[in-house]
């Protein structure tokens, strides 16, 4: 065998266990699919709608329904576990009552709520669940 094969063959494992390594480095605690109110207060967003269009504007983007259909859906808000509306609700809500809000896929909203969800969900959950509800109506400053 020549030298430069042996020496590659040797070196094979150690540049494999290398690569295969993780780093301990700084993770980022972001979910692509969860919006926190920490991520909400740093951005000083208005309402729910605000704090979407600017954290998470894939979850606003419309799905197609099927490949034979150019039909195309829009997620369905669900407030504390109440459905609430299409995706323009979300302008009604402040988004200093916001504790998150998570993004289901169509197939995930379907098992969890039924039919009628192909653009999937978002569920938003509120400091106002566990008293009175969310606050409805323009926002006002």
């Amino acid at each position: 065998m020549r030298p430069t094969f042996v020496a590659a063959l040797i070196a094979l494992p150690f540049l494999w266990s290398v690569a295969c390594a993780t780093t301990e480095g700084p993770r980022s605690s972001r979910s692509r699919n969860v919006i926190t109110a920490e991520e909400i207060q740093s951005i000083q967003a208005a309402t729910a709608f605000d704090a979407v269009q600017r954290l998470r504007p894939e979850f606003l983007r419309r799905g197609r329904v099927n490949v034979r259909d150019d039909t195309q859906a829009l997620p369905v808000v669900y407030v504390d576990d109440v459905r609430y509306g299409g995706v323009d609700e979300l302008k009604g809500i402040r988004a200093s009552q916001v504790i998150s809000i998570r993004y289901l896929n169509g197939a995930d909203a379907t098992t969890r709520y039924g039919t009628g969800h192909t653009g999937g969900a978002l569920l938003v959950t509120t400091s106002a669940s566990s008293t009175q509800g969310v606050e409805s109506g323009p926002i006002r400053d």
